[in-house]
């Protein structure tokens, strides 16, 4: 008995050993799925992170690249007129002396330029930052690049508020998507000529693209330019706005014409806004004339119309039916009389439109109007005059490069 208890118990105690081995075998596999499943899934993570981190860097660099302002290959690239604002805004304060007020003016240029509901800017504000920098500058060279400048930075401006105000009377998409497309390589071009200055100095390279070289960047412009105008009562505020502009500029040019002197980039600048002007106010007086003689020539195609219905007696009313053939009869016979003096009626007018376009004195309304314009003209001429920049050449020099030519 004993013996058989001895051996039901080793029996045990093996039974016992091998569920314990096997108890550690399960319980090292288990650790090292455990293991194995964590190290899968810390990969996963892993992964998930980087997709995700990949994904938000990839939306940021969108996002800045759409913003138009960006470091692309070690150079900056400005690409938007948001992005044209941006870095300006941010070389205020960097920069000193005379530049100091071409970055604050071309910041203030800017600004008016990307908002849809300026077509105007306080031009006295930039002919005193005009004045400032030119009294900072060191010599005359700089003075100089600094008139430049501001000619360049006020005829991009010019060019687009001509852009908005036309585009809001015409409406005409190809024309003016052209017409953008245009202002916004003039004005990339400027900005890389104050660009130039600014990279020579901190070594940075710096690229400017045209904003609205693309037909969606052109049809996003105009899209937001009609939104300042909701009806005609706003489209002529809005070009009433842009001729006081321009009047004001020809006032303040008048003034500081001695502190600016000649220049010839400010004389062109001058003598488009002269034409553009002139235009303007010939529209203003010739409105009333043409309206006179579009109301004489609409009268007459009434009277005309109605003598071709018109029998030449109405005095025999006995007789309805005959008095209506009568009537018809007279119409039919008379259309090619209404033809014909329609056709008169129309050259007559289209004479009147081209001599009120021409200025020409045959009708008796427009020589008041012509000497109007014609002194209005003169006006803005002698302002305009006072920009010219005379060459003077030196006769002794003349005569020395003479010589050694020789």
């Amino acid at each position: 008995m004993a013996t058989l208890f001895k051996k039901l118990t080793e029996s045990a105690q093996k039974v016992a050993s091998t569920a314990q081995k096997a108890v550690e075998a399960t319980g090292a596999a288990i650790s090292d799925v455990s293991e194995g499943l964590g190290a899968k899934v810390s990969e996963w993570n892993d992964e998930r992170t980087q997709r995700e981190l990949a994904k938000a860097e990839k939306k940021s660099r969108e996002e800045e690249i759409s913003s138009g302002l960006y470091v692309e290959d070690g150079k900056i690239i400005i690409g938007t007129l948001d992005g044209m604002c941006r870095w300006f805004e941010g070389l205020t304060g960097k920069v000193s002396g005379s530049y100091s007020e071409v970055v604050k003016a071309q910041v203030l240029i800017l600004s008016v330029i990307n908002s849809p509901l300026m077509v105007r800017v306080p031009v006295d504000r930039l002919m005193n930052m005009l004045n400032r920098a030119l009294e900072a500058s060191a010599d005359d060279v700089q003075k100089a690049d600094v008139k430049d400048a501001f000619a360049s930075m006020l005829q991009n401006l010019f060019s687009f508020l001509s852009l908005k105000v036309n585009y809001l009377t015409d409406r005409k998409d190809d024309e003016a998507g052209e017409l953008a497309r245009q202002a916004g390589e003039d004005l990339a071009d400027c900005i890389r000529g104050v660009a130039a200055v600014f990279a020579t100095d901190s070594g940075t390279v710096v690229e400017v693209r045209n904003p609205l070289a693309t037909a969606q960047a052109q049809a996003d412009f105009l899209k937001k330019t009609l939104s300042m105008a909701k009806d005609n009562s706003d489209i002529l505020k809005k070009t009433n706005d842009y001729k006081d502009n321009l009047q004001d500029t020809f006032n303040l040019f008048d003034i500081y014409s001695s502190v600016i002197g000649p220049s010839i980039l400010f004389h062109g600048l001058l003598s488009k806004c002269r034409r553009v002007l002139v235009e303007i106010r010939k529209a203003e007086l010739i409105a009333p004339i043409r309206k006179k003689y579009s109301s004489m020539a609409t009268e007459k195609a009434i009277k005309t119309i109605g003598k071709a219905f018109m029998p030449d007696s109405i005095k025999d009313l006995t007789n309805p039916a005959g008095y209506a053939l009568k009537t018809a009869f007279h119409a039919a016979s008379g259309i090619g009389n209404v033809i014909s003096e329609f056709q008169e009626s129309r050259a007559s007018l289209a004479e009147a439109e081209r001599q009120l376009n021409e200025l020409d004195c045959s009708i008796p309304e427009v020589n008041a109007v012509k000497k109007e314009i014609e002194s209005y003209d003169k006006t803005l001429q002698e302002i305009e005059n006072k920009y010219i920049a005379s060459l003077r050449v030196d006769q002794d020099t003349v005569s020395k490069s003479v010589s050694e030519l020789r």
